[in-house]
């Protein structure tokens, strides 16, 4: 475990960064050959999450048994998706329609009532 890691929102989002433009070239030397995991910073060393070294001689007949180094690199495209939500520029979004059916229903039912009510006030009565 790391001792100085925090979960700041500051910390979070300057991994994500990391994360989303992150460079390859940043694990090699200008002449092409990997660097030594002992030269790399830690936040170049955190985008590795799998080292294979495979021993085999490369061109045949040569008697030279040839150091393959090969990186598995963190995803690049959960990285951006982060920093996209992060920023606010991907929300999932529910489509909900309001219609005016409420006040349609309240209407009805006013309509409803007013024809169920019976007039109970006295008739006048005609005079003969």
């Amino acid at each position: 475990m790391l001792a100085h890691a925090k979960l700041s929102a500051a910390n979070l989002a300057e991994q994500m960064a990391r994360g989303a433009f992150f460079d390859i070239g940043h694990l090699y030397n200008d002449d092409g050959s990997p660097k030594p995991l002992s030269e790399l910073e830690e936040w170049q060393r955190s985008m590795i999450v799998g080292v294979e070294v495979v021993l085999k001689n490369a061109a045949a007949g040569d008697g030279v048994v040839d150091r393959v180094l090969k990186y598995k690199i963190e995803p690049r495209s959960k990285y951006v998706e982060l920093a996209a939500k992060y920023r606010g520029m991907l929300v999932d979004q529910i489509d909900v329609r309001v219609t005016d059916a409420g006040s349609r229903l309240d209407v009805a039912r006013q309509r409803a009532r007013e024809r169920n009510v019976i007039d109970v006030t006295p008739q006048k009565q005609l005079e003969p």
